[in-house]
C-alpha cells in the first residue's frame, strides 16, 4: 500500500502565518526572562540610529535644524556631507529616540524563542524587525522576539509581514474569498 504525503493546503496568507509561527516559535513566558534582563545577563537589542534618523525625518520638519546645520558648516564645524551627523547630536533626535524608546518593551507577557539562524542572517536583521514592530532580547539561552504592543491582531501588523520578507508567504489570488 502506497501512502500519500499529507499536504496542508492554505487559503490565506494568515492561514499560512499562523502554520509559520506554531512551526518556528516557541512561546515562552516573559517572567523567565524577566530577572535576566534586570541582572543584565540578557539585553534587548536595540535598532541602529538610523533607522530612528529615518522616522524623525519622515515626522519631523527639520527645516530649521538645516540652517543650523548650513552655519555650521560655515564655521567649519561641520563638512557639507555630514547632516545626518548633526541631527543625531542635536537636541531633538535625542529626545525623538528615547521616547520611542520609553516603549521598546515586551508589553505581553509572552516572548518568541527564535532561532539564532533568523537573527544572525543578512535578511532579518534588528533593524529590520524593528520596522516591522518585533523586538529582540538576546539572551544566553537564546534570541526571544517581542511585541511591544497590545490589544491588535499580531499575525496581521506583525507575524505575516515578517514571513512575506523571509518569503515563505505565497501570495494568495482569493485572499479575500
Amino acid at each position: 500500500m502506497k501512502v500519500k504525503p499529507l499536504i496542508k493546503e492554505f487559503k490565506t496568507a494568515r492561514e499560512q502565518a499562523e502554520y509559520y509561527f506554531d512551526r518556528e516559535f516557541n512561546t515562552v513566558p516573559f517572567e523567565l526572562l524577566k530577572p535576566r534582563l534586570d541582572n543584565y545577563e540578557a539585553e534587548i537589542l536595540y535598532p541602529s540610529d538610523e533607522v530612528f534618523l529615518d522616522d524623525f525625518k519622515i515626522e519631523n520638519d527639520i527645516d530649521d535644524l538645516k540652517e543650523e546645520f548650513n552655519e555650521k558648516v560655515e564655521n567649519g564645524e561641520y563638512d557639507n556631507s555630514e547632516f545626518d551627523e548633526f541631527l543625531k547630536d542635536t537636541d531633538e533626535f535625542r529626545s525623538f529616540k528615547d521616547d520611542r524608546l520609553t516603549d521598546y518593551y515586551p508589553m505581553w507577557n509572552w516572548v518568541f524563542g527564535a532561532d539564532r539562524f533568523y537573527i544572525d542572517s543578512d535578511y532579518m536583521d534588528v533593524d529590520k524587525l524593528y520596522k516591522l514592530g518585533i523586538g529582540v532580547i538576546d539572551d544566553p539561552t537564546g534570541y526571544y522576539l517581542f511585541i511591544a504592543g497590545a490589544g491588535y491582531d499580531f499575525y496581521e501588523a506583525h507575524w505575516t509581514p515578517l514571513f512575506k520578507q523571509l518569503g515563505w508567504i505565497k501570495e494568495i489570488d482569493n485572499e479575500n474569498e
